[in-house]
């Protein structure tokens, strides 16, 4: 393993990103490439990542757009496996520290899998792990702390999973990102989108839904409740919301 990371840190830093970064992310995508090797390929990313960092390696726009495109997508954020989890985020470790300022462009990308990551259970260290990189990716990105980056980037992110949980089943990666969101946003974001997200709790609370879903979002609905520093979305009208929700 040790031979495979510093290999590829040579490489990252002798080689233009253009030179090998399309080529791991296809294999990354891969549909038919196990864990273990997904888990893999993102050492090698996360090892070439880290390379540029060494050199000074200059990345386009596009490609980091097409890095974080990738490692956000359900397949890779959502494949729920420790491996994979701890390299992702070592890759968006090494990613910041290579590319600095420049990962403003794809911070809403970012933020997906590292929410995805506050989400982990049963994996305390990751969990914590990504509470820290979203404060300096929050650093990066110009906000003072990470509560506002938080806010600034949770509006557009909540108006994609919201419009998506019709389709979530007991395994599907957003509904423990809506969870991790809605707890990591202020309460005026929650406002402005207060019709929104109760149709996200009655949705997933009809008798039709898998009990597990239902499960998890009465979980979600008596942690919100109980958090004052949350629950001031409902507007004075918490019986309309339980009423709308539970109905």
């Amino acid at each position: 393993a040790h031979l495979v990371v510093s290999s590829s840190q040579h490489v990252g830093a002798s080689c233009d990103p253009s030179a090998w970064l399309f080529l791991v992310l296809d294999s990354l995508s891969n549909a038919k490439s196990s864990v273990a090797q997904k888990a893999n390929t993102l050492v090698v990313l996360a090892g070439l990542v880290h390379g540029c960092s060494r050199s000074g390696r200059a990345i386009t726009d596009e490609m980091l757009t097409s890095l974080a495109s990738t490692l956000a997508s359900e397949e890779i954020r959502g494949a729920g496996y420790g491996a994979i989890n701890m390299q992702l985020l070592s890759v968006i470790t090494n990613v910041l520290g290579a590319f600095g300022k420049q990962c403003k462009v794809v911070s809403q990308e970012l933020y997906h899998v590292l929410l995805q990551l506050q989400a982990l259970r049963g994996d305390p260290a990751t969990r914590e792990g990504a509470f820290h990189v979203t404060e300096s990716l929050a650093t990066l990105c110009g906000y003072d702390s990470s509560s506002s980056f938080a806010s600034d980037h949770s509006r557009d992110l909540l108006h994609m999973l919201c419009g998506g949980h019709a389709e979530w089943t007991k395994d599907s990666p957003d509904q423990f990102v809506f969870s991790a969101l809605v707890f990591s946003c202020s309460s005026d974001v929650l406002a402005s989108l207060f019709d929104e997200i109760s149709s996200v709790f009655s949705g997933c609370l009809t008798q039709e839904r898998d009990p597990h879903i239902r499960l998890e979002m009465l979980k979600l609905l008596d942690r919100l409740l109980e958090d004052d520093s949350r629950n001031a979305f409902l507007r004075g009208q918490p019986r309309r919301f339980l009423s709308d929700v539970l109905a």
